[in-house]
């Protein structure tokens, strides 16, 4: 019986042995570049997307397995502790990841909090306080924060110290068109609105900063109080359903109140006729901005007020529509119907009635067939995009069985063709030139056969990463220098979109790691390609030679360790400074040049000091960093350190800025001008880069015309003014550092030209283009230049990006210059095709507007070859 118990404890303790003991977890391969500097890649043997997961690419193109086996994860955790500028524990402080999916965390008594994540979460943290409360209990409101790119930890939670720093307050009014007062209306905030007199390349809004503002809602007696706004100038707006948006109106500290008046709605009616003026009920969208989404929509099915709603039992007036929104500016009405070409078509609204519109049906040529690739199998999914000179629209999708229907304009379509965009495809060109109307069977559509590079992107733990991006790259002939390769600009990129340099073909290719850390990338070509992966949180992995000559799986990109860069920022006296905002740029990288000219400057790796001066940023590769100071605030630098990364002593050295304060008055009546636009020599606004020297103004609103300029360097600096009905002024101020300069800029109330433009029938011309000048002297040069940006982001989308400073008559051919000093002048129309035409205007008058008739522009004589 012993023997027998002892032989049953022997195997249980040999089954527990095989259940638990160590397992076998494989041979880690360490990938190398084979002695040519390349690896050779052969056929793709990585079979499931999990095979794919754990392979290592070799230099003899083969992948080594590694065990599947997954532990047990233990909870992963971002704690922190809010504090005020005096280091004591923020009051109603809240900290929160996703403000649309996680819920806020409140902050104990001591300022302290805690959170559970995914493991290896890196994101954003967003910090603010409950400021209703705090002024409720007597305390100062403060202004929220992001914390870029926070990793979480494992176990052993670390806290670190966010410090909010103070914030204004401002109370205000919301009110109707009728001046009455509107509760329940949203009340936003956000950086000043700028407005342009010269040449935009782009705008955007940097969407991370946005989160700093305070928002609320007007009370029963339409007042609001908004608190916790960063020091400085910004805007303020508000909305209700049933109403249009306010203006924005952009304040100074110091403003006592802001009314905010709602718009009424924009409503658009209009008709749909065909290409004989027949009407014809369709269903008619319009969809707000720019965007994809349908505002509302008229027609059969349609939502809000639709007369065609009624028109389809007994209404005689079939065809008509009515649209609103409570969106003001550019939309797109859509009319996508079985029978006819898809219209898209652009429209400028304004609050209230807009001018009837007719949208006009053409008959299509109807092309349908089946999307297949090599083999014949038909392919889902593939799109067919537009590729025009300035226009990618998709036209088209395919459906399961690979079957598409496409309904174009023959005549449009004459010098353009299709381009057919698939993920596991390069892209294939479509000739559809040449179709009359009517139905066309184009039959099996081929895709072409691509080359399949896929793999994995992990962490330096092994834990697979999502939404890292993976770069490909052409890489260039023996000989040709990378200064020869140009840009290419790619949407989609850790910060919105990146430049690369490209070389001929298909340069660069990019793609998002999915939640299993799994990439895909097709090319055309065979050749040899570098492969590389960013996220962020983490350092960029290193780049990998390709020759590729077949599809290949199992590619292993391992991101690396982040380096960190530490210091204390200090003033000029040597003391610690807090609340200081920084960011990091890496030194001479294409990426500088894009932030500039896409996003103000406003992009880089951000970061903001503790109380004890003590900033500490993560970047993702071993190279030189600068360390800038943000715009915006009271500080400026003395020196801007440019560091390695890994550097753990930074110094920023900064003092008080600069600040000029002034007043707009009217020159005659001494009364202060409520509403002015305000530019400052070489200042680029957030979020907008301008072409030809000319700045970007900020519309000012304050009851005494008040405005000041803060965190200004030493010297002089060049302050321009305009505002409706007076001429433009500009003025030159000393700035000393840590001073303030106080100005008044009295402004001349400007003349006005008014005229008409035809041509020899009668009929006016749209789109002539004005300029102006004091007689006998020519005119200042107006931007008349166009040209295009090719973005590639799997679409092939163009922005077409044009001048839009200068003076045009409307559709009515009139025209109208003002805001200019009194006495002569000389006005010069030009448009393509016509000559010039040039007259002048004697004796303007200050506040009046002063007609020049009616104008003829005669067409151009050609001349001989």
């Amino acid at each position: 019986m012993r023997v027998f118990v002892a032989l049953l404890i022997l195997v249980m303790l040999l089954l527990a042995w095989m259940m638990f003991g160590p397992a076998d977890r494989g041979t880690r391969t360490v990938t190398t570049p084979s002695p040519q500097g390349k690896m050779a890649i052969e056929e793709d043997t990585s079979g499931s997307g999990g095979e794919a997961r754990s392979g290592v690419a070799t230099s003899d193109g083969n992948t080594t397995s590694e065990s599947s086996e997954i532990s047990e994860v233990a909870p992963w955790y971002i704690s922190g502790r809010v504090v005020d500028e005096d280091g004591n524990p923020a009051a109603h402080s809240r900290a929160y990841l996703n403000p649309d999916i996680l819920e806020l965390v409140e902050c104990d008594s001591d300022g302290l909090f805690m959170m559970e994540v995914e493991a290896g979460f890196i994101g954003d943290l967003f910090i603010d306080c409950d400021n209703d409360r705090r002024l409720e209990e007597g305390w100062p409101s403060l202004v929220g924060q992001v914390v870029s790119d926070v990793r979480a930890v494992a176990v052993d939670p670390s806290s670190f110290t966010v410090t909010l720093t103070g914030g204004l307050r401002i109370d205000g009014i919301v009110v109707d068109a009728e001046e009455l007062p509107v509760s329940g209306a949203d009340v936003y905030s956000g950086t000043p609105q700028s407005q342009s007199e010269g040449f935009i390349i782009i705008g955007t809004r940097v969407s991370k900063d946005d989160r700093i503002w305070p928002e609320t809602v007007s009370r029963t007696d339409g007042t609001f109080t908004l608190a916790g706004i960063p020091v400085g100038d910004y805007s303020l707006w508000a909305s209700r359903y049933g109403h249009a948006e306010s203006e924005p109106v952009n304040v100074t500290p110091g403003t006592p109140e802001v009314i905010l008046q709602l718009r009424e709605k924009c409503i658009l009616r209009g008709t749909v006729v065909d290409e004989r003026g027949a009407p014809q009920d369709v269903r008619v969208q319009l969809i707000t901005g720019l965007g994809d989404g349908p505002e509302n929509s008229s027609g059969s099915g349609g939502l809000g007020k639709s007369l065609l709603d009624e028109a389809n039992s007994n209404n005689p007036e079939v065809g008509q529509f009515e649209l609103f929104t409570g969106s003001v500016g550019m939309h797109r009405l859509v009319v996508d119907s079985s029978r006819y070409v898809l219209l898209r078509r652009f429209v400028q609204l304004k609050p209230g009635m807009n001018d009837a519109v007719e949208l006009v049906l053409k008959s299509p040529a109807l092309l349908h067939g089946r999307v297949v690739d090599h083999r014949g199998v038909a392919v889902s999914g593939a799109r067919f995009v537009e590729r025009g000179d300035y226009v990618h629209e998709i036209m088209a999708f395919s459906e399961v069985d690979g079957t598409f229907e496409l309904r174009i304009d023959p005549q449009y379509f004459q010098n353009r063709n299709l381009k057919i965009v698939h993920h596991e495809h390069p892209d294939t060109i479509l000739e559809i030139a040449g179709y009359s109307l009517g139905e066309h069977d184009l039959g099996d559509v081929v895709l072409k056969e691509g080359l399949t590079i896929s793999g994995v992107v992990l962490s330096p733990e092994a834990m697979p990463v999502n939404d890292a991006r993976v770069t490909l790259r052409k890489r260039a002939p023996p000989g040709t220098e990378e200064s020869d390769q140009g840009i290419t600009l790619v949407l989609g990129g850790l910060d919105g979109m990146v430049m690369e340099p490209s070389s001929e073909g298909n340069a660069v290719k990019t793609a998002r790691t999915d939640a299993s850390g799994e990439f895909s990338i097709v090319v055309e070509d065979r050749g040899d390609y570098e492969i590389d992966a960013v996220a962020p949180g983490y350092g960029s992995s290193e780049k990998l030679p390709l020759s590729v000559l077949r599809s290949i799986g199992g590619v292993r990109l391992d991101l690396a360790t982040v380096f960190a860069i530490e210091g204390r920022v200090i003033d000029d006296l040597g003391a610690l400074v807090g609340g200081v905002r920084l960011r990091a740029h890496k030194a001479s990288d294409p990426k500088d040049l894009f932030e500039e000219l896409f996003r103000g400057g406003e992009g880089g790796i951000r970061t903001t000091s503790a109380q004890d001066g003590f900033f500490r940023v993560e970047v993702p590769e071993e190279n030189s960093y600068r360390i800038d100071v943000v715009g915006g605030q009271r500080w400026i630098s003395l020196e801007t350190p440019t560091v390695d990364a890994g550097y753990l002593n930074a110094e920023v050295v900064v003092t008080d800025g600069g600040r000029i304060e002034g007043a707009v008055v009217d020159s005659i009546t001494l009364q202060p001008i409520t509403s002015f636009q305000l530019s400052r020599g070489g200042n680029q606004s957030e979020g907008v880069f301008f072409f030809g020297g000319v700045s970007p103004g900020v519309e000012y609103t304050h009851p005494d015309g008040f405005f000041d300029i803060v965190g200004l360097t030493g010297g002089v600096h060049q302050v321009t003014i305009s505002a409706a009905g007076y001429v433009k002024e500009t003025a030159d101020v000393e700035v000393v550092l840590g001073a303030t300069t106080a100005i008044t800029i009295s402004m001349q109330p400007g003349a006005a030209i008014a005229g008409r433009i035809v041509d020899t029938t009668g009929e006016p011309l749209e789109g002539v283009r004005i300029s102006i000048s004091r007689p006998g002297e020519e005119p200042e040069p107006q931007q008349g230049y166009s040209f295009s940006i090719s973005f590639t982001n799997g679409f092939g989308t163009v922005l077409q990006l044009a001048n839009n400073s200068a003076i045009r008559t409307d559709e009515e051919g009139y025209f109208l210059v003002d805001g200019i000093a009194a006495g002569d002048w000389q006005i010069r129309a030009k448009l393509s095709g016509h000559e010039t035409h040039s007259f002048e205007v004697r004796g303007t008058t200050p506040g009046i507007v002063t007609d020049s008739a009616t104008h003829t522009l005669y067409p151009e004589i050609p001349t001989d070859p």
